[in-house]
């Protein structure tokens, strides 16, 4: 997926807008709108990255958030320094990454591992994505779920694991 964080340094590095697109690309950029005449940098790690242009769009690799941690950045200008962004890195990309947003700075990216034919993501308990029917759950040709007419009162993790293989 390509994920993009849009941050606005002109508004106190407000973010705008975080766009994910499932494009078969494992990407991750962070755009930038900032004004240049004020010798705007984007720090990343202990990287400076001069900002060039409005907007200014710059693609991180995975060097920066394939591990442990959380990759910081923030963008400082000749007036003002803003906050650190953080994004929890992940251990190794293994399927699509989504980026998730917990708050105006702090980001979480997600792994989303395409399981069936049709490349639609399995759901998780984080994620979006199908489900199966099985031998006491099913879908309904009007996309409702049913379940055999017995009550059940209680059920064990385990249980539901098996119910849902």
């Amino acid at each position: 997926m390509k994920n993009t964080i849009v941050i606005d340094a002109t508004k106190n590095c407000i973010c705008d807008l975080v766009s994910t697109v499932d494009n078969g690309e494992n990407r991750f950029f962070i755009e930038i709108r900032a004004d240049t005449s004020l010798n705007p940098r984007l720090e990343i790690e202990s990287e400076q990255i001069q900002i060039t242009g409005s907007p200014f769009v710059c693609e991180i690799g995975p060097a920066y958030y394939v591990g442990t941690g959380s990759l910081q950045f923030r963008i400082v200008d000749n007036t003002h320094t803003g906050d650190y962004f953080q994004i929890t890195k992940i251990a190794k990309v293994d399927g699509n990454l989504f980026l998730s947003q917990k708050s105006n700075f702090n980001y979480e990216l997600i792994q989303v591992i395409a399981g069936n034919k049709t490349g639609v993501p399995i759901a998780t308990a984080v994620s979006l994505g199908v489900v199966k029917g099985g031998a006491n759950v099913g879908i309904k040709s009007d996309g409702t779920m049913w379940t055999e007419e017995h009550a059940t009162e209680s059920i064990t993790n385990l249980e539901l694991d098996e119910i849902c293989k």
